[in-house]
C-alpha cells in the first residue's frame, strides 16, 4: 500500500512534468504570473502584455521551462527530500502543483529564469541614462 501510494506521488510529479496541457503545471505557472507578472511593467519591458501571454503559453506547455533539472535541484537538497516535502505538506498529496507552487525553493529556481529575461529585455536602463 505504502509502495502503491510512493507511486502515485510519482506519476503525478512526471504529469506535471510531461504531460501536454497538465493543470498541475499550470498551478505553477499561474503563481509565477501573479508574482512576476508586474515586473514586465515595473521594468518597463515593451510588449508587457503580450509577454506575458507568450510566458504563460510556453510555460503550460511541454517546453523545458519546468524541467526535471528544477525538480532534481529542489529535492536533491540536504534540508528537505521529497519524502519530507510530501510529509510536511499534505496538498501534495492531492496537487503536486499546489503544493510546488507555495514552495520557496521551488519557485526560486524558476524565477531566476523569469527575472533574468525581464532584466534583459527591459528599457529602464536606457531610460535613466
Amino acid at each position: 500500500e505504502a509502495d502503491e501510494f510512493r507511486l502515485f506521488l510519482f506519476s503525478n510529479l512526471f504529469r506535471m512534468l510531461y504531460e501536454v496541457d497538465s493543470p498541475e503545471r499550470g498551478h505553477i505557472c499561474d503563481s509565477l504570473k501573479q508574482r512576476y507578472g508586474e515586473l514586465y511593467t515595473r521594468c518597463y519591458v515593451p510588449d508587457s502584455d503580450e509577454r506575458l501571454i507568450r510566458f504563460q503559453l510556453r510555460c503550460n506547455s511541454r517546453t523545458p521551462f519546468i524541467n526535471f533539472l528544477h525538480v532534481f535541484q529542489r529535492f536533491s537538497l540536504s534540508c528537505s527530500t521529497f519524502d519530507q516535502f510530501v510529509n510536511n505538506d499534505r496538498m501534495a498529496v492531492s496537487s503536486i502543483g499546489r503544493a510546488m507552487a507555495g514552495d520557496t525553493a521551488f519557485m526560486n529556481y524558476l524565477s531566476a529564469s523569469l527575472v533574468s529575461n525581464i532584466k534583459s529585455d527591459s528599457e529602464l536602463p536606457s531610460l535613466v541614462l
